[in-house]
């Protein structure tokens, strides 16, 4: 999958390189690559409710959007689990693709959209224990 995805990047790379204005095409492939708004909307609808409706609905909001039970978390808890769970998926949604965009080309982008990746703090929590 891995190689799949690193060949149709660079194939892309290839191919746009072939029109004046071929950074369009890659402008708009790595556009689609990057995860875009979709974390925010849930994190804000989190806030929405927690404001709304109390700590029990804004506890079952936020369970939605992070891997920790919120039974025990209070309001402070809800707001940081998921401001961290947002700040984690910027991370591995918008700011590594850019990296390995700008490291790589395509090629990086598209290796890392594979669903074959987790974040490096995912990777560094496995290496240390």
């Amino acid at each position: 999958m891995i190689v799949l995805a690193v060949a149709i990047g660079w194939g892309l790379h290839d191919l746009a390189r072939l029109f004046p204005q071929g950074w369009i095409i890659e402008w708009v492939a790595v556009t689609f690559l990057i995860a875009q708004r979709s974390l925010f909307d849930h994190v804000r609808a989190v806030a929405w409710v927690l404001d709304r409706d109390g700590l029990k609905e804004g506890r079952a909001a936020v369970a939605m959007i992070v891997g920790r039970d919120p039974d025990t978390l209070d309001e402070h808890g809800v707001s940081r689990a998921a401001i961290e769970s947002l700040a984690e998926s910027f991370a591995d949604g918008v700011v590594a693709p850019v990296f390995w965009y700008l490291l790589v080309r395509p090629a990086g982008a598209a290796d890392l959209q594979d669903g074959q990746h987790h974040g490096f703090d995912d990777r560094l929590s496995h290496a240390t224990s």
